[in-house]
């Protein structure tokens, strides 16, 4: 049974062995003792408290809560004694010294943003320390990516709030991926000292620094409260517009006459087959969709707040996992849904011939003015519809198609089609199809919509009507052809030796 020591290193409380506190007050003493003397001494040992208690955090956890003396040994191996690197009188050379310090604990290197040598956030700094690049080559390819994309101060944001700051000498060592020890900490606080130095050789240049960082700084934070506005005015409109569109009864779809059409929400019950693949589908959809319009009011409200915490990267963790899941759910969503597409079938059926010179086509006017929930897409000539119903969906996608016969009669046909998971459902979906065309005499009544049952489910079905018109044959017309798609809207149909006056307009 050993006694322990509770002590406070670097604002952290360890629970110490009493012989390794003995051990580490001793160490702590004498460097202390050996920085009397040194520049920066208060900096250098504060910097190597805290260095002392990120290698004693690493070392604990669940079923370890105590340093032991040799955990105190080898923290000082990493760190080095000070007679190694302080002494001005140590026998050893400088080659050994460092021979030794390549032998220590090598920190990994961490992007941190550097303020104290950048000039705005020191992202650029960051940046060039993490990949060992030049510091102006970085903050040249920032200013070509803003002119020529406007992509660079986006990305100098994001990096600015998702990368810690670099405060101690301890961090800038650890930004470039160098030892962490007495004699590593040493120099860079003399190296800092120097480049302060430089700066402010006099009372003026130091003054006219401070004057042009402090603008830049201020100028940072405007821009940044002016683009976080912005991020905020815009993901709110976006989310808006989008549940507006997708979920509620206004739609993306109206009538002429302004009444309410069908919403997506409601459209997608022809198109899913069951009630969990319409939720995985939507699930998928809406987060795909307003996951990022979230983040963006969150950096917007960082930016415009300037706020500086540690929780808001763990929140764009989060909400990217979320992002990618929903990808993916609306991704596994989607290939069900189309493996529905991958087989086509068609049905010709033959309505009959007309040996009269003139085909009078009748299409009865069948959509008035009250037609219920209705998708409607109009265009100059002609209006296709659907139009669900509890047990059948109406479409109005009805094609018509002249051709040349090949011989003095007129010929017509219609052809239902369909696509299916398989040939054999897809051939099902066809023979589904449910459509109204009869001849009477001369006279061919097509009417401009088909019926397929509900359950199932809108899979490109189609239904097509050929006519093969014979060299001098006439067409007239009845009721509202535009409720049709004319396939060939031309009034010449073009045979093997002439070309054919066909009135169809």
């Amino acid at each position: 049974m050993n006694k322990t020591v509770s002590c406070n290193i670097s604002g952290i409380i360890f629970n110490l062995e009493e012989n390794a506190y003995a051990t580490l007050n001793t160490y702590l003493t004498n460097l202390r003792t050996h920085l009397r003397n040194v520049e920066g001494s208060d900096e250098i040992y504060a910097d190597i408290e805290s260095r002392i208690a990120e290698l004693f955090s690493g070392k604990l956890g669940v079923s370890k809560e105590v340093i032991t003396e040799a955990d105190v040994d080898e923290v000082i191996r990493i760190l080095g004694n000070p007679e190694e690197y302080i002494d001005e009188d140590a026998e050893e050379s400088e080659g050994q010294n460092k021979e030794k310090e390549t032998k220590r604990s090598e920190s990994a290197k961490v992007f941190m943003r550097d303020p104290d040598n950048g000039v705005i956030a020191g992202v650029c700094t960051g940046i060039s320390a993490y990949f060992g690049v030049d510091l102006t080559l970085v903050r040249g390819l920032f200013v070509l990516l803003f002119f020529l994309t406007g992509f660079g101060l986006g990305l100098y944001i994001v990096l600015w709030i998702i990368a810690p700051r670099a405060n101690s000498s301890a961090d800038k060592l650890r930004m470039r991926g160098k030892p962490i020890n007495i004699d590593s900490i040493k120099r860079e606080v003399h190296e800092a000292a120097e480049r302060v130095e430089r700066y402010s050789k006099s009372k003026a240049t130091r003054q006219k620094f401070e004057t042009v960082k402090d603008r830049t700084n201020r100028f940072g934070r405007a821009l940044g409260s002016i683009i976080g506005l912005f991020l905020i005015i815009g993901a709110a409109f976006g989310i808006i517009t989008f549940l507006t569109v997708t979920l509620t009864e206004v739609g993306i779809f109206s009538s002429d006459d302004g009444e309410r059409l069908i919403s997506l929400y409601e459209f997608s019950d022809v198109i899913f087959r069951s009630d969990f693949q319409s939720f995985l589908g939507w699930t998928g959809l809406l987060g795909t969709v307003l996951i990022p319009m979230i983040a963006f009011i969150i950096m917007g409200m960082i930016m415009l707040l300037h706020i500086r915490s540690q929780w808001s990267k763990y929140v764009f963790i989060l909400l990217t996992i979320f992002w990618f899941v929903s990808i993916g759910i609306l991704t596994v969503t989607g290939l069900q849904v189309g493996s529905e597409f991958s087989s086509y079938k068609e049905i010709d059926e033959s309505i009959g011939q007309v040996a009269s010179s003139k085909l009078v086509i009748n299409v009865p006017e069948v959509y008035g003015s009250d037609i219920g929930k209705v998708l409607e897409i109009d265009d100059e000539e002609f209006s296709n519809r659907i139009q669900m119903e509890d047990e059948n969906i109406k479409s109005g996608f009805v094609a018509l198609k002249f051709v040349p016969s090949e011989d003095s009669l007129f010929h017509i046909k219609t052809v239902k089609s369909s696509y299916g998971i398989t040939s054999k459902k897809a051939l099902s979906l066809s023979n589904n199809i449910i459509h109204d065309v009869h001849l009477d005499s001369n006279q061919l009544t097509v009417y401009p919509y088909y019926l397929f049952p509900a359950d199932d489910k809108l899979r490109g079905q189609h239904v097509q009507v050929y006519v093969a018109v014979p060299v001098g044959g006439e067409i007239d017309w009845k009721g509202n052809k535009k409720q049709l798609n004319i396939s060939n809207r031309s009034s010449k149909i073009e045979f093997e030796t002439r070309t054919v006056e066909v009135d169809i307009d």
